[in-house]
């Protein structure tokens, strides 16, 4: 029998402003090397108990200290088997929301948050993003 990975479900914003422009945040990870200095949005894992709404709006104040609202669920879930630098493995599945900024400016308020912009998405598309990121904007018909 293999070794069974562990497998989170996570959480993330595809935030816009009423110019159409995405908020993005780099990523500051050194455990994960495929994922440090990526461009991501917001989001993290749900926690034992939480529903993914909660754990968003949660994720979105500890890391850009900002409170959301949260339009709907984008019709697309991404997975992908993560590899941290001592060889552990982790199965992430990832479901993203159009959200906008219902509270607060943002800026990095959690240390794995190493920079933030505003980004058009031609922009994006010049950007070293995570994987599923376009995928996500593709989906969204923003």
């Amino acid at each position: 029998m293999k070794n069974k990975i562990p497998q989170w479900i996570v959480v993330s914003a595809c935030i816009t402003d009423t110019q159409g422009r995405i908020f993005m945040q780099r990523r500051f990870d050194p455990q994960i090397p495929l994922a440090h200095g990526k461009w991501e949005f917001p989001g993290g894992k749900i926690e034992s108990g939480e529903n993914p709404t909660k754990a968003l709006k949660r994720e979105c104040k500890e890391e850009i200290g900002c409170d959301i609202t949260i339009k709907r669920l984008i019709p697309y879930v991404w997975t992908n088997i993560w590899k941290e630098r001592h060889g552990k493995q982790i199965q992430a599945f990832l479901l993203c929301y159009h959200c906008s900024i219902k509270k607060g400016k943002p800026h990095p308020t959690n240390p794995e948050v190493s920079e933030i912009r505003w980004c058009s998405q031609k922009e994006i598309k010049k950007l070293k993003v995570l994987p599923g990121t376009h995928e996500f904007i593709q989906h969204a018909h923003l």
